[in-house]
């Protein structure tokens, strides 16, 4: 015969006293209750390219960084890095002037610029891009590292928004990256960042 003995209500307040504490002094707890509330409890912000006349929301702490024609390191297409301020994860957006391009057209320029090795786990869907375009998001993983491609197009010239990071970062900031594809548009004024 078992014998089930109930753990007075005292002792749980005692543990979730601790518990609370412990997170308090972490400094996890306001991040679990944004979580729970469903909130990641930034600011976003707007960065305009008034250049290439692009912009897209991130979170206020993140830093951008916009490149002119000569992009970054002679990579030309490189038109805006965003950080968060640590060792990652990285969004890269690419643009390359083409009149009216196919989305095939753009998956081409997407395949010779960033070259996915071949041994990668891929994942490849249909997504849509500020409200009425069509993308190609293309996932892969290699070892710890996942980056993720979107790529589409606008009557003058082709995107990529790129991520790359670690699993962990993809984990906690793949909900932020949908967010700043979803915010991509037009630029509402003429001023850049």
């Amino acid at each position: 015969m078992i014998i089930r003995k109930s753990i007075p209500i005292r002792y749980w307040m005692i543990i979730i006293s601790f518990l609370i504490v412990g997170l308090i002094i972490s400094g996890k707890l306001p991040y679990i209750i944004s979580m729970v509330q469903g909130k990641t409890g930034e600011e976003v912000v707007e960065t305009c390219h008034s250049l290439y006349n692009f912009s897209i929301s991130h979170p206020e702490k993140w830093n951008p960084q916009l490149f002119g024609q000569s992009g970054l390191h002679g990579d030309h297409d490189l038109k805006l890095m965003i950080t968060n301020g640590r060792l990652g994860p990285i969004i890269l957006i690419y643009y390359h002037a083409y009149q009216n391009p196919a989305l095939r057209q753009a998956l081409n320029w997407s395949n010779a610029k960033i070259d996915i090795p071949r041994d990668a786990e891929i994942e490849t869907k249909p997504i849509t891009v500020d409200s009425d375009i069509k993308a190609i998001s293309t996932k892969y993983r290699e070892g710890n590292m996942i980056t993720e491609i979107v790529t589409f197009t606008r009557d003058d010239g082709m995107f990529l928004i790129v991520f790359k990071g670690s699993a962990e970062d993809y984990k906690k900031d793949s909900k932020t990256f949908r967010n700043m594809i979803l915010s991509f548009g037009y630029c509402q004024n003429t001023q850049s960042e």
